[in-house]
């Protein structure tokens, strides 16, 4: 279960933001310390995740 709107769209400017650094999942998840999956998990949000 969503938290509330605010997450979906943490999410979706999370991805906005990575695409505009011109940054693969991958890329943006060593600057971060996530594998690509972890970040891809993060974008696509828990009923998408799993």
């Amino acid at each position: 279960m969503e938290s509330a709107p605010t997450a979906g769209l943490i999410r979706a400017q999370l991805r906005r933001l990575r695409l505009k650094a011109e940054l693969s999942q991958e890329e943006f998840g060593k600057l971060v310390h996530f594998s690509g999956s972890q970040v891809s998990a993060v974008e696509l949000g828990p009923e998408r995740a799993q």
